[in-house]
């Protein structure tokens, strides 16, 4: 399943957010880490697909594990359920198209 950019966005700012808790600029906070100003704005933006290693050091930064920036992303719970869902359909037989909605 490919990364969409709603999700890249959802990361950028909750990095961009822990950052401005620290009271910290992006120029001197993408320097501390070690990557690009243009680099790290543009992750801040959901523009970039940020490597492991560039998110391991964003979270060096800012003090906190990885899960306090991907917690929830994507919403795995939901498209288990989708897919667990689907499955059943299928089993019982049900061929029209049926919409799954979040509780």
């Amino acid at each position: 399943m490919p990364i969409t950019n709603v999700e890249l966005l959802k990361v950028g700012l909750r990095i961009k957010a822990l950052r401005k808790v620290l009271g910290r600029n992006q120029k001197d906070f993408s320097k501390r880490c070690g990557l690009g100003r243009s680099y790290f704005d543009a992750v801040e933006r959901g523009k970039r697909n940020l490597t492991f290693a560039s998110l391991c050091q964003i979270c060096v930064g800012l003090k906190c594990d990885i899960a306090a920036i991907t917690g929830g992303i994507p919403h795995l719970v939901q498209c288990i359920i989708d897919l667990q869902s689907i499955s059943l359909l299928n089993l019982l037989g049900v061929s029209k198209t049926v919409e799954i909605g979040a509780a």
